[in-house]
């Protein structure tokens, strides 16, 4: 895939850290704020959105190339051609 600059994991990544922290931050907040039933319903149904679409995003390049190019600000170069850092927080997360 060429065209799309995406940093390298020894890159310093400021866009890339926000995510995380306001990502796990609002994911902790509705962990506290909600009931519990709800707020694992939410977890679920985020990692049911995001992780079949990251597995779909590696076997259709059209889709890859939209998805990459969309998320450019916060991926890595490796995770162009494997599953991305989001796909692993929410099985965490999960589990």
């Amino acid at each position: 895939m060429q065209g799309i600059d995406l940093k390298k994991r020894s890159d310093l990544h400021w866009a890339r850290k926000i995510w995380h922290v306001v990502a796990v931050s609002t994911m902790f907040a509705l962990y506290r704020l909600l009931p519990l039933p709800v707020s694992l319903l939410l977890l679920v149904l985020m990692w049911l959105t995001f992780v079949p679409l990251d597995y779909l995003r590696l076997s259709r390049p059209d889709l890859n190339r939209w998805i990459t190019n969309l998320f450019s600000p916060i991926m890595r170069e490796n995770e162009k051609e494997r599953l991305a850092g989001t796909a692993y927080l929410l099985t965490g997360a999960l589990i």
